[in-house]
């Protein structure tokens, strides 16, 4: 047990509280101090200031805004849903509809990095790519977590990422000499 003295509004007020209820008394400090007692003293629970006082100054914070794109990213930074995928057919190439289970849906982070749905870095990625033929190295400016789910993929190399933004608002993922094409558009 040990005694505080705290000054607000012209009064002393001196409060004895053990560690273990604490934080309830300096709540009822804080009350004290931004409300005079007269104004307290006709209502049968202080605790209301209390909430009063907590939700003004939650009220008052900001979520933290993402930063602007880095140059070059700005076409494509933002989420992007998979709908389509490339195959040959009977030797035509043809457009196939991808399943919407979400699970190859990508962001591209404000400096290029490519999350998958959660949030996490997407496995095989590069460290740079290609926008509409320029390329792009990506660098992180921000803490990347680990991805757990990386160790378990066996990734397939492709020679060169390309990312080409289409004038229907798609965009489509070309991957090197393999050939592979998915369409991505905004959900």
């Amino acid at each position: 047990m040990f005694t505080t003295i705290f000054q607000g509004n012209g009064s002393i007020y001196r409060t004895r509280f053990s560690t273990s209820s604490g934080h309830r008394i300096i709540m009822k400090q804080l009350v004290f101090y931004f409300f005079p007692k007269s104004l307290l003293s006709g209502c049968k629970s202080r605790s209301i200031w209390a909430i009063i006082l907590l939700t003004t100054a939650l009220a008052a914070c900001k979520k933290k805004e993402d930063p602007a794109p880095y140059p070059g990213i700005e076409q494509l930074a933002g989420k992007w849903k998979l709908v389509a995928y490339e195959i040959v057919q009977e030797r035509d190439t043809v457009w196939k509809e991808a399943e919407r289970n979400g699970s190859y849906d990508i962001m591209f982070r404000f400096e290029g990095v490519i999350l998958d749905p959660e949030g996490m870095p997407a496995c095989c990625t590069h460290s740079y790519y290609f926008i509409n033929g320029v390329r792009f190295d990506v660098v992180p400016g921000a803490p990347l977590k680990s991805n757990p789910m990386c160790s378990l993929v066996d990734c397939w190399p492709c020679g060169e990422a390309n990312y080409d933004p289409q004038e229907d608002g798609s965009l489509v993922y070309y991957c090197g000499p393999s050939g592979l094409k998915l369409k991505y558009e905004r959900p």
